[in-house]
Formats: structure tokens, C-alpha cells, sequence
């Protein structure tokens, strides 16, 4: 009787495991996606009555550049898409100066 008991066991262990190979439960989850790699840098100019954000990233990745002005307005600079290369980007109308600029990665 132990030994019905024991076969019984193992063909309940040996189906759980083939149920979980042919599933894929519990296996590793799907690789994410390649994180874009840029190398940004950012910078500010102009003068009265037009200033404007600069940003220049090299690398892989779609970005874009947020200009923040003084005593205003925020500007987003249409989306940039980098490929292992160096784009530089000016944007912004900025009357009385630029408090900030950032670049902003993009997904995808």
C-alpha cells in the first residue's frame, strides 16, 4: 500500500513540473527593454528680447528640451530621436531671461 502511495506522489510531483515547463510558470521573466543611453547637456542664451534653452545629448534615444523662462511660459521642443550620434537642439522665446533647461528622455 506504501508503495501505490509513493507512485501516486510521484505522478502528482512529475505532472506539476511537466504542467510548469509546458506553462512556463515560474520561469524568468521576458528581458525588459534596452534603456536609451544619452549624454546630456544643457545650456542657456540670448539676449533681450529672445533667449533660448540649448541641450546637446550624444548617444542613443529619443529626448526632448523643456525651457522654462522668466516670467512665463514653458516650452517643449518637438521630440529628438538620437542614434548613436550628437544632436543639439535650441529652442524657447523667452522675452526676459530663462530660469531652467532640462532634457527630458522619451520613452521608445
Amino acid at each position: 500500500m506504501k508503495t501505490l502511495h509513493r507512485k501516486a506522489a510521484l505522478l502528482a510531483t512529475s505532472g506539476a513540473l511537466l504542467t510548469t515547463a509546458l506553462l512556463g510558470v515560474g520561469a524568468p521573466a521576458a528581458a525588459s527593454p534596452v534603456t536609451p543611453f544619452l549624454d546630456c547637456t544643457t545650456t542657456s542664451g540670448g539676449s533681450f528680447p529672445s533667449y533660448h534653452g540649448q541641450g546637446t545629448c550624444t548617444g542613443s534615444g529619443r529626448w526632448l528640451l523643456r525651457v522654462s523662462c522668466s516670467f512665463g511660459f514653458t516650452y517643449d521642443s518637438p521630440p529628438t530621436l538620437n542614434f548613436n550620434n550628437t544632436q543639439t537642439v535650441r529652442y524657447g522665446a523667452c522675452n526676459w531671461g530663462v530660469n531652467s533647461v532640462q532634457v527630458i528622455p522619451l520613452a521608445g
